[in-house]
Formats: structure tokens, sequence, C-alpha cells
């Protein structure tokens, strides 16, 4: 039967409580003359029961954004630092080499071609014959769904 044998966690570098978010979003709704009640706003934020959210952009980068090229790309370096280090993390705390690892998966909300997992084997000595599941769009999901595929595979 398969088990886990450690977790790890790491999160992007900018965190911003919800009142933060909910006043840039009003901004944003004034800025573009869009006719928006700025207390629905308020109100979401609020009530989703969330005290703040992780970004790997920094807030002021929203409103002057690069081009989007730029944007998926600095995204996916800084999705592929916090993996890495992650898996880093997994190392320490197991005594696992990487070589000895059959299998990575990885969950992320949008598609990266090459896959974050497949990128994160340039900057890792996994063994060559690592299988690969990357799997995306599965939104909250993801991590649930992961271990699943992850538990189907190694039956």
């Amino acid at each position: 039967m398969p088990v886990i044998a450690a977790t790890a966690f790491s999160f992007p570098e900018h965190y911003y409580p919800q009142e933060v978010l909910a006043t840039a979003v009003k901004k944003f709704c004034i800025a573009m003359n869009l006719d928006f009640d700025l207390d629905t706003i308020d109100r979401f934020f609020t009530n989703v029961n969330v005290k703040g959210r992780y970004f790997t952009h920094s807030l002021d980068s929203f409103f002057d954004p690069p081009t989007p090229g730029v944007t998926a790309e600095r995204s996916i370096d800084l999705a592929l630092d916090n993996f890495e280090k992650t898996v880093r993390s997994l190392f320490c705390s197991t005594g696992i080499e990487p070589e000895e690892i059959a299998l990575i998966a990885s969950s992320t909300l949008t598609i990266s071609v090459p896959s974050l997992e497949a990128r994160l084997m340039n900057r890792i000595p996994f063994s060559r014959y690592i299988k690969r599941l990357p799997m995306f769009g599965y939104g909250c999901m993801g991590g649930a769904a992961g271990i699943a595929r992850v538990t189907e595979y190694l039956e």
C-alpha cells in the first residue's frame, strides 16, 4: 500500500491581506471607469473567509503589467523556484536522494511547456529513468486529484 513519507510546502514571495486586495480591485475598477458596485467587492473579499493570498508577482505589477509573454515566463520561473525549494526540502527531511525517485508528479492551474517537473529535471539530478506525471486544470482539487493519480500508479 502506498504511503506518504513526508510533505513540504513553500509559498510565493508576496502575501497580501484580503483588505489590501479588495482596495486594489476597487482602485482598478475606478481607474478603468468600470460601473461596478464597490461595496460588492468588499463583501466578496470578506465573505470568502480567506485572510489573504500569495502571489508570484507584486501587487504593483498588476497596475503596470509587462507583456503576457514576459508575465508567463516570469510566473513559470517563480513557480519552478518554489517547486525546487519544496523538493529539496523533502530530500533533506527524508534522506532520500534524487536518483532514488521513480516518479515525479506536479499539479498546476495552467499548462507549461515544457512542464514544471521536466524543467525541474534540469536543476536536480534525478534518475534518467524517472517517470513524469504532469497534471493541470484541476484547480482547487489538484492536490487531492494528484494524490489519487499517484496512488493508482503505485498500486
